[in-house]
């Protein structure tokens, strides 16, 4: 697994990279204030909210990245993913 810490904005922040091939199961700590998650056009009205503190397991298709953005500032999210060749 591969374990990063990326720190987020208020523009969409690239959280996991899309794959050509490869379903993968993501972990997401947000540590911070809320944050909205979603695709490359995310924002805090179409977003899904990770609240601080909380962790989400989700299944990633192949294809599709996962961006993020706070409301305010700046906020660190804690990501884990596969390790190998997608």
């Amino acid at each position: 697994m591969i374990s990063s810490v990326i720190t987020v904005t208020t523009s969409p922040t690239l959280l996991v990279a899309a794959t050509a091939a490869a379903t993968r199961t993501i972990y997401l700590q947000n540590d911070a204030t809320d944050i909205y998650i979603g695709g490359s056009t995310v924002t805090t009205t179409t977003g899904l909210t990770a609240p601080k503190d909380t962790q989400f397991v989700f299944v990633l298709p192949p294809q599709c990245a996962v961006y993020g953005l706070t409301g305010t500032g700046t906020h660190t999210v804690r990501v884990m993913q596969p390790k190998g060749d997608f």
